[in-house]
């Protein structure tokens, strides 16, 4: 009888651990891996743009200081390779994007830092390669991602 009882508590466990794994919409768990919920009318518009180029890491927020949030996209590129732009948000949906830059390869992150106090939103990007980490302070200028200042980011970029 105690053997009966240990087993069906066991798969009483078993299963409400199960269904803990599942509670969250795909979307949800999607908007987790990326930063950014899927549906993301900025992320649509890149993914438009490279429709070959699977986003990996997103972050949104008004970094052009415009009123209205943009999008910085972490890609794969090519052959592993991880490369970012920023979506600049514009009025009738015709949104800018900007030149493709070198992102780090692994364990990326993007934060937002209003470092100068002035006009634009600087972003800061981290992540490592093989070990090597790196970061990189940037601010978009004239639809341009301009690093301002960084370290081993060489290291850590494909």
């Amino acid at each position: 009888m105690i053997r009966k009882i240990s087993y069906v508590m066991a798969m009483i466990i078993l299963i409400a651990g199960l269904s803990g794994c599942s509670s969250n919409p795909k979307s949800e768990n999607k908007k987790a891996d990326l930063g950014v919920p899927a549906d993301n009318e900025l992320l649509a518009y890149f993914k438009a743009q490279y429709p070959d180029r699977e986003p990996v890491q997103c972050a949104y927020e008004d970094i052009t200081s415009d009123g209205s949030k943009d999008l910085i996209v972490i890609f794969e590129n090519e052959k592993d390779k991880k490369q970012m732009c920023a979506v600049i948000a514009e009025e009738n949906e015709k949104h800018q994007l900007t030149e493709p830059i070198p992102a780090p390869a692994e364990n990326q992150k993007i934060q937002f830092k209003d470092i100068d106090e002035k006009d634009e939103l600087e972003f800061i990007v981290s992540g490592s390669k093989n070990g090597s980490v790196g970061y990189a302070i940037y601010r978009i200028i004239d639809n341009r991602m301009i690093n301002l200042f960084g370290e081993g980011m060489e290291d850590c970029c494909d």
